[in-house]
């Protein structure tokens, strides 16, 4: 709606206010003015500075309550979605010529809300994973003819989809056996990303375009089922073959720890809500070097086709907060221009490492327990029938 015409902005108190407009009563509410304007007189919550900012434009933003006189009473208009899914803001007006009565709720009777960490927690719970999440290492770099190519990971980050690289981690975390989907309300992952206001309009289809982005780049494929959207993985190579569980003979894969869905630097914030995006990436980059990897940052635009300033920000971002450690050494370089080379090379630390092998080296192979011996049954031994001989008559 466009409002033209600002003629006033007065801060109004709400007990005044009430008294001199007959039909709303306006509790406990702060910072409430009130604006003319060529079309009439607006009840607005809102910070006058604002107001000044937007005369002759829209007055009323997306983030704001409007209010305004209609024929015969007041109407109550909640502009944006915000307003209209705010239970709080509803229940602080009472409008006797529509009947509505709207006041605070009783705590005790208040549905209780939930979080991002409340989701996230239910989906490493219902998951029944133990300790981490498998990824294979397609998704960062992938091999064609023996040529080291980039995986569906370096689109994700060069186009900064922040939120792709979580939902997509969140669904691999999920998906945790055969068929290997989830199937959950667009809300539910909207709520889990600390998308504002998840169950709006404007959430879910954050969330479809999302699932869209990331099955474009051949990760995840649709279907619908009921009213819900029944989202498949598919391999982490971004070619659109089936999933498949790691650890067959031959895959190479990672294991991201699940102390980044359940921990946090603090008691208000979890890792993945902590970590930008350069610095997720290094993490996963760094599980699957292992320990003691090297990642020249002007090697990373051929090695993982990834800016050399991302990598470079990664880096120092996990080091600023403790989960990376650095470890300089300097080496003869007689035809350099200082006559040595630095080498840096990076460790993981808790919650994320060490990873338990060392870069370069081949991943440990497990051991299979040998079987036991089946233990036979005793049994009582029959004596073996022995064969008469026939009696051979000697002549005579």
């Amino acid at each position: 709606m466009i409002v033209s015409g600002v003629l006033a902005v007065v801060p109004i108190d709400p007990a005044q206010e009430a008294t001199q407009y007959s039909g709303i009563r306006v509790q406990t509410v702060p910072n409430w003015f009130r604006f003319t304007t060529d079309s009439g007189t607006f009840l607005l919550r809102d910070s006058p500075t604002r107001l000044e900012r937007s005369q002759g434009q829209r007055a009323v933003r997306r983030d704001e309550s409007l209010i305004r006189p209609t024929r015969s009473s007041w109407s109550a208009r909640l502009v944006s979605e915000r307003a209209q899914l705010d239970r709080e803001a509803r229940n602080e007006f009472y409008c006797p010529a529509h009947g509505d009565t709207m006041t605070n709720p009783d705590p005790s009777t208040t549905p209780p809300t939930s979080g991002p960490a409340d989701a996230v927690d239910e989906i490493v719970r219902i998951s029944k994973r133990k300790n981490f999440t498998p990824v294979r290492n397609e998704f960062l770099q992938r091999e064609d003819d023996g040529k080291k190519l980039p995986g569906p990971a370096s689109s994700l980050i060069t186009s900064g989809d922040h939120r792709g690289l979580l939902l997509y981690l969140l669904l691999l975390t999920k998906a945790s056996s055969e068929p290997w989907d989830a199937a959950l309300p667009a809300a539910a992952w909207a709520r889990a990303l600390g998308i504002p206001l998840p169950e709006s309009k404007t959430a879910r289809s954050t969330i479809s375009k999302i699932w869209l982005r990331l099955e474009r780049r051949g990760l995840v494929r649709r279907e619908r089922k009921q009213r819900l959207a029944d989202v498949f993985l598919c391999a982490e190579d971004g070619l659109g073959d089936p999933y498949t569980a790691p650890g067959a003979v031959g895959d190479r894969y990672f294991r991201v720890p699940l102390e980044l869905w359940t921990e946090g630097p603090d008691a208000h914030r979890r890792w993945y809500q902590d970590l930008s995006l350069p610095e997720l990436y290094i993490l996963l980059v760094g599980r699957s070097l292992g320990d003691d990897f090297r990642l020249p940052v002007e090697s990373a635009p051929e090695w993982y086709q990834v800016s050399a300033d991302t990598v470079n920000r990664g880096l120092l971002g996990l080091q600023s907060k403790g989960l990376i450690v650095v470890d300089q050494t300097f080496k003869k370089a007689p035809l350099s221009a200082v006559g040595y080379t630095a080498e840096h090379r990076y460790t993981l630390q808790a919650p994320f490492g060490p990873v338990g092998r060392r870069s370069g080296a081949p991943a440990p192979k497990k051991r299979r327990p040998a079987p036991r011996p089946i233990a036979k049954k005793a049994t009582a031994s029959k004596p073996k029938p022995t064969a008469k001989k026939a009696a051979v008559s000697k002549p005579k």
